[in-house]
């Protein structure tokens, strides 16, 4: 041991210069000699010609990564200096092997005299397949529920056509293009910039991550117009097979949802359809059939929803009977009494026979049949005057009644008797309830 323990300690100083000494020449000798090394260095692979497939009608997909990793040797003093943008690596499509793979050739673009590259051939791997071109229409489409009393009246998009180029297999699944606006609570024109969707027939997305497009956005444009909810109403129909009544009228639907200029809708409170649009000439029981209502909306205005444009309507027929009711002449009106005249009925009360249905019969009574006569020209004196009754369409009356019209006597001769006269000498007398004392006389 104190042998050995000699051996490190005898002399120490010596020993420690010798070591300094031996680093020292050791790192003139690597300055000097400049030794080779070795490093790895990643590029990305470039394609190049790649037209030759699309020449063909066909396309390409790189299959997995697209780097290469290679070894590099060379002087110590140039691979400090090199780095990955030093090299390209490049597959030319003319060298493609089996559809499948093209070499990979690596070079270097700085001190391409002083480096060596490793000699091992390595292969981009791709997918080939048919490539496809096609255009589709772009629709316009909104979501979301206008402010009330607005909807959508027209949608645009620009540009309405784009072109699509990419694998068969992906194009050849598009059904549609579609453009979607937003116009929750909108009730003005708005015009936004849209990212098309494209959609296969079931309606799910298609991914467009692989294809070409000659648009990426379109701009979409749409106007908002006012709308309104109106009944339709059916015209009276007059001409009616011998011994039949209407016993019923029924439209479905029984409104529809127009659109157009607030001025305009305004004005609009229900759809009539002519009635020579229904022939019941040969019917013993009615009709149903299908009527298109929008030839019957004004200038101007359209259904909203055009799926809307055809009704049905049924006509029910059922045998006419009639009914003779008492009815009180004080629901009976007299309008145009002259000046200097006064009206009354010749009797208080007058039978009116009414034809109709059986069922819509039983439903009325002697206190809801009203009407008025026309007195106009009429001079003084005892006059048969026909009645205008205010039934409903599935009713028909026609009766006469006698109006006796008698000269106002002088103011002086009223003051005396203090009677009052009972009706009123204005020619235009309204049906209210105080013109139900014209069954009383002046004296």
């Amino acid at each position: 041991m104190k042998r050995i323990k000699d051996i490190f300690t005898n002399n120490l100083g010596l020993k420690l210069l010798a070591l300094v000494f031996s680093i020292a020449l050791w790192i003139i000798v690597v300055n000097v000699d400049d030794p080779s090394q070795s490093k790895n260095f990643t590029a990305t692979v470039q394609v190049i010609n790649a037209e030759v497939l699309s020449n063909q009608g066909k396309y390409y997909n790189i299959d997995g990564e697209n780097t290469v990793t290679f070894r590099v040797t060379a002087k110590r003093s140039v691979i400090e200096r090199l780095s990955s943008s030093d090299f390209t690596a490049t597959a030319d499509m003319n060298l493609l092997e089996n559809d499948s793979q093209i070499p990979i050739e690596i070079t270097a673009t700085r001190y391409s005299g002083s480096v060596s590259i490793t000699n091992r051939t390595k292969y981009l791997n791709i997918e080939v397949g048919e490539l496809r071109s096609a255009k589709f229409i772009i629709s316009g489409r909104t979501t979301g529920e206008p402010a009330a009393g607005s909807a959508v009246d027209k949608i645009s998009v620009t540009p309405n056509v784009v072109n699509v180029e990419g694998p068969d297999e992906i194009v050849s699944t598009i059904d549609r293009v579609v453009a979607t606006c937003d116009v929750d609570g909108m009730n003005s024109n708005i015009t936004e910039n849209v990212v098309p969707a494209f959609y296969d027939s079931d309606g799910n997305v298609v991914d467009t991550t692989k294809l070409e497009l000659s648009v990426s956005t379109v701009e979409v444009s749409v106007n908002m117009t006012s709308t309104k909810s109106v009944a339709i109403d059916i015209a009276s129909v007059d001409s009616l097979p011998k011994g039949l009544q209407i016993d019923g009228v029924t439209v479905e639907p029984g409104s529809v949802d127009i659109k157009g200029d607030a001025s305009v809708l305004n004005g609009i409170t229900k759809i009539t359809i002519p009635a020579d649009v229904f022939d019941l000439s040969g019917e013993t029981e009615g009709i149903t059939t299908t009527v298109d209502i929008s030839q019957y909306l004004p200038e101007g205005v359209t259904l909203l929803d055009g799926a809307q444009a055809q009704v049905t309507v049924t006509i029910k027929l059922a045998a006419s009977v009639t009914k003779t009711f008492s009815v009180s002449t004080d629901n009976i009106v007299i309008n145009g009494v002259a000046d200097g005249l006064n009206a009354k009925f010749r009797e208080p009360t007058i039978s009116v026979t009414v034809s109709g249905t059986e069922s819509s019969l039983a439903e009325l009574s002697a206190n809801l049949i009203t009407g008025y006569v026309d007195a106009e020209g009429l001079k003084a004196g005892e006059h048969n005057v026909p009645i205008t009754f205010n039934l409903d369409e599935q009713y028909r009356a026609t009766t006469e009644v006698v109006v006796l019209l008698i000269e106002k006597p002088g103011a002086a001769s009223e003051n005396q008797s203090g009677e009052e006269t009972t009706q009123t000498d204005n020619k235009n007398t309204k049906p209210t309830e105080s013109n139900n004392n014209n069954s009383t006389e002046s004296n």
